[in-house]
């Protein structure tokens, strides 16, 4: 559903471009305000959605895949982090166990 007119917010500025990440609606696009969200006063709620609805087959595939690629993620980080420790504690163990020079 691509739109040829130019929107505009409540708040007079043009929407941007957003993602849903939310169970009924994952990876569906949509018009929003940029000010949704941040600090700016009084945000408008200017929604309008940019893709057709998806069907329900294809928002659970997408939430399984979203659930596995975070899954895989977080066991990414665990290991930089498990890599990262032992590697400080190899340098620390090696600076306490120096061999002394012999003059």
């Amino acid at each position: 559903m691509k739109y040829n007119r130019r929107l505009v917010c409540l708040c007079g500025t043009p929407p941007i471009l957003k993602i849903s990440w939310t169970n009924d609606n994952p990876g569906r696009r949509f018009l929003g305000c940029r000010h949704y969200g941040s600090l700016f006063q009084n945000p408008c709620k200017f929604f309008d959605w940019y893709d057709p609805e998806f069907p329900r087959q294809a928002n659970t595939v997408i939430l399984g895949l979203l659930k596995k690629t975070n899954k895989q993620e977080k066991q990414l980080k665990c290991r930089w982090m498990l890599k990262l420790i032992l590697g400080i504690n190899l340098i620390c163990n090696l600076k306490n166990h120096q061999i002394p020079h012999v003059h």
